[in-house]
């Protein structure tokens, strides 16, 4: 039975700071006009699971308690290094939760400190199947960083090893998230050289959010080959789309697509 997958950065309000959002009415920057929001829109998706990141733990409450109403549950892998956001799953009653793992990254070496960043990694059982997910917000690196100092490259290949060791608990996986890359990055690379296959490959159009006003492609959703997926594109955006804003209450626009097993 098909089934819908939607990721979404939904913008921790720590990390807020007026100037980087001007074309942004001041009300869609006030938490009790923008957590509700996102609920809202969250639950209209209809997606049957859910992966947001940036999710601080009072949202986290609010959109649990929100979805709860819909038929969701949910979950939070919180960062470390006291870090007030982190990744959350939510999925539809037809799923059973059967396992969960928080997974931080270990990037932390002898001069360089540790990002905090983590994965969270379920199993839920989708009636025969079990259905593998991975869920990750990818630290930013400065353009022209050495591949060899690349946060975002070295999370994403621990992430791959880490589910490599996983995979025989599960049908199919999806690779989800925010990771802080454009298409042509060697995070990307390194996904398709594992064998996952992007979603929205074929549509380097679907932009989802624009930092300095430039629209490009940063949230990915990535699936094995036990899993086929068809596209949902999202809504475009130029360098004038006020993010958040009334048309979406984050800086980020969601993604999804929709997913059936192989036979």
């Amino acid at each position: 039975m098909p089934f819908t997958l939607l990721t979404c950065n939904i913008l921790a309000d720590s990390y807020i700071r007026r100037e980087w959002y001007p074309l942004t009415p001041d009300e869609w920057l006030r938490p009790e006009v923008r957590h509700p929001a996102l609920a809202a829109h969250l639950a209209a998706s209809g997606a049957d699971i859910l992966c947001v990141q940036e999710v601080e733990e009072p949202v986290f409450d609010l959109l649990q308690a929100h979805l709860g109403a819909a038929g969701y549950r949910g979950t939070r892998a919180a960062k470390s290094l006291n870090k007030p956001d982190g990744c959350a799953t939510f999925w539809h009653e037809r799923f059973t939760l059967e396992a969960e793992k928080r997974f931080p990254y270990p990037d932390g070496e002898p001069g360089r400190a540790a990002s905090g960043h983590v994965a969270q990694i379920l199993t839920l059982r989708d009636g025969a199947k079990r259905l593998g997910v991975a869920n990750t917000h990818l630290k930013w690196d400065a353009p022209k960083t050495p591949l060899e100092e690349q946060y975002g490259l070295g999370q994403i290949r621990q992430l791959i090893t880490a589910l490599a060791a996983r995979k025989p608990h599960a049908d199919g996986w999806i690779l989800c998230g925010d990771f802080n890359v454009t298409p042509d990055a060697p995070v990307i690379a390194a996904l398709t050289e594992a064998g996952y296959r992007h979603a929205h490959g074929a549509y380097p159009q679907a932009c989802t959010a624009a930092p300095n006003h430039a629209p490009r492609v940063i949230d990915y959703l990535f699936h094995s080959k036990g899993l086929n997926a068809e596209p949902v594109i999202p809504p475009p955006i130029t360098s004038e789309t006020p993010l958040p804003g009334p048309g979406f209450p984050s800086d980020h626009l969601a993604l999804a697509a929709r997913f059936d097993w192989r036979h």
